[in-house]
């Protein structure tokens, strides 16, 4: 939601200054006081649907997921992503696996005008 709002998809303006305070949490806390939620057992009188988020519009979402996954499975290396918009930066980051070399720029997704880097560990690294 973030990303898509920095990038200026969303077509409802949003304040920027909030989307940097913006986390899960803290807008389900919101959404919690709001339903008038005042302990555990109030949370059982509500589901889903009494909480509704409206985030990226269905009909964009594929697209945008393929265009910008949070994760990523490659041969033998699941990975992280994290993208930092205002710095046009994506860190394709190592959570586990057994293979030995670093991702290729031709395994992950096009990201054109992006600079990409591999973190695994304490070493970063540019993709070419």
């Amino acid at each position: 939601w973030k990303i898509y709002n920095a990038l200026g998809l969303n077509q409802t303006p949003v304040d920027k200054s909030m989307l940097d305070d913006l986390s899960f949490s803290t807008w389900l806390v919101e959404q919690l006081e709001t339903l008038g939620v005042e302990s555990v057992e109030d949370i059982e009188l509500f589901d889903a649907d009494d909480i509704p988020f409206e985030g990226i519009p269905d009909w964009e979402y594929q697209d945008f997921a393929e265009q910008f996954p949070l994760k990523l499975v490659l041969a033998e290396l699941k990975l992280d992503v994290e993208y930092f918009v205002s710095r046009k930066l994506v860190h394709v980051i190592y959570t586990e696996g057994n293979r030995k070399g670093d991702p290729k720029r031709w395994e992950l997704p096009r990201w054109s005008g992006w600079k990409v880097q591999y973190k695994k560990a304490s070493r970063v690294l540019d993709v070419k």
